[in-house]
């Protein structure tokens, strides 16, 4: 039995095929898009980083939280105090000399402080003290007392700024907006990710098919250079029309191989943004995109101003105001009021006294503190027009981001519908050239056409492929912006 030249080319062609398709996936790591993102987003480095921004933001407005409604208790105590005094003063004679004292002080107490809505502070304090003094007999020098004193007493101590607004609100209403910032740019850095991960995994999947167009491209190239380099022998062509076809054969060789470098380039890419080995070989497959359904698209459409730059801007016009506020409350006059209550009880033992005296003392004090600047060089209000520019400059962001959200976020449902059409009729143009291709091959098997013919018809259905590729990579970045403008 005779076998044909050209089926015996077929024959080597299909083997080689298959021998490149299972040599190429052999150890490759299958990944869907799907995994890729959720990989990223949920357990690489990128995806802590991105959560671990709003936990530090949620644990600074939970701190605020505490210290606001909830009374900090501390214990301190002082590690004993010596002091030793010499004084030139009357003492029980009716000259002035020379008295020397010493005193050994050993202090604790608990404290309690507490923020109160009204913006004021409450201190409270249960201290006990021990004193051991010593110090000459009144009226003599030569003689020394020796006197153990042992005290508690309570104090209480409360703050209230009367012309500016409570500090502690002002500082706990910044911090949840800070965390609901945090919020709305964890969605954005989300979307960012998924952005990033979308346009190296369809590289890897775009390289992989013009690494492909290439590998047929070149195989054409050689084709042709052989042919003519037997009609250059039988003088049928010109040399010069066969150095035109060895030039495009090299030039075939080196678009494979930058299409192979690129190909690996992007297989890494992805590999590191999804914490992956950089050398392992990643087997991805082409998702099917969803389309909007009609509910989507309407609560798209209709949740305009709840959109995360819209939410943004309104927070931070909100914060921007109240800081203008704070610094013009009170026109650079500061007032505190400030009132004390203590109560102490103890006893002393001292040398010169059979018996032990017992101490009791209250004390009280209330008091109005204002500070009215009379010159600072204008900085006062200079600081207080420039919260106020911030303000408007914030306002007017806002503005603009009520005027332009909406036209986005149509814009962008408008360019997923037409995606998505667009994917279906290219769809079917690779139903055609798949339809084409079978054609091709049966008349280049049935020996009704060159090999060459064959491969250029492969070609024109892998570049409609690309085409395709290229579409869906557009549709699902889109689908990411979209989704990325609201919060989950």
């Amino acid at each position: 039995m005779v076998v044909s030249p050209v089926r015996c080319l077929t024959l080597v062609l299909v083997v080689g095929l298959l021998v490149m398709w299972f040599t190429g996936s052999v150890g490759a790591r299958e990944l869907t898009f799907v995994e890729a993102l959720q990989l990223g987003v949920g357990q690489s480095s990128r995806g802590a980083i991105i959560q671990g921004d709003l936990e530090v933001a949620e644990r600074k407005y939970y701190a605020e939280r505490i210290t606001f409604y909830v009374p900090e208790i501390s214990i301190n105590s002082s590690l004993p105090s010596f002091t030793s005094e010499q004084s030139f003063r009357l003492w029980g004679q009716p000259t002035k000399e020379t008295v020397k004292t010493s005193d050994l002080d050993i202090t604790s107490n608990i404290q309690l402080k507490q923020s109160l809505f009204t913006g004021g502070e409450l201190t409270a304090r249960a201290n006990l003290l021990n004193n051991e003094s010593s110090y000459p007999l009144w009226g003599s020098t030569d003689v020394r007392i020796d006197e153990t004193t042992l005290r508690g007493f309570f104090d209480f101590d409360l703050t209230q700024p009367v012309l500016k607004p409570s500090e502690n609100r002002y500082a706990l209403k910044n911090s949840r907006d800070d965390f609901h910032l945090a919020e709305l740019q964890r969605v954005e850095d989300r979307a960012s990710l998924k952005t990033e991960i979308a346009e190296a995994y369809f590289g890897v999947l775009q390289t992989e098919l013009k690494e492909e167009i290439a590998s047929a491209k070149l195989r054409s190239a050689r084709l042709q250079a052989a042919i003519d380099s037997v009609k250059l022998q039988d003088k049928v062509l010109s040399e010069e029309d066969w150095l035109i076809s060895a030039s495009e054969r090299i030039d075939a060789e080196l678009e494979l191989v930058g299409a192979d470098n690129e190909a690996a380039e992007r297989n890494r890419e992805l590999a590191s943004l999804l914490d992956l080995d950089v050398t392992e070989e990643l087997d991805l497959q082409i998702p099917f995109p969803q389309r909007l359904a009609d509910g989507e698209k309407e609560a798209y459409l209709k949740a305009w101003e709840e959109s995360i730059p819209i939410r943004r801007a309104r927070i931070e016009w909100e914060k921007a105001e109240r800081s203008a506020d704070y610094e013009a409350s009170s026109l650079g006059i500061n007032g505190d009021l400030r009132a004390s209550y203590s109560l102490g009880r103890g006893e002393v033992d001292a040398d010169d006294r059979d018996d032990k005296d017992q101490i009791k003392t209250s004390s009280w004090g209330i008091s109005l503190d204002i500070t009215f600047p009379v010159f600072d060089g204008g900085a006062s209000s200079a600081q207080v027009r420039a919260a106020e520019i911030a303000a408007d400059k914030k306002r007017l962001e806002f503005e603009k981001a009520q005027k332009s959200a909406r036209a986005e976020i149509t814009n962008l449902v408008s360019r997923v519908e037409v995606g998505y059409r667009k994917l279906e009729v290219l769809r079917k143009q690779i139903d055609l050239s798949n339809e084409r291709l079978k054609i091709a091959e049966y008349r280049f098997n049935d020996g009704q056409i060159s090999e060459i013919e064959f491969i250029e018809s492969r070609v024109a259905f892998l570049e409609t492929r690309d085409k395709y590729l290229e579409e869906l990579k557009q549709y699902v970045l889109d689908r990411i912006a979209l989704e990325g403008k609201y919060s989950a």
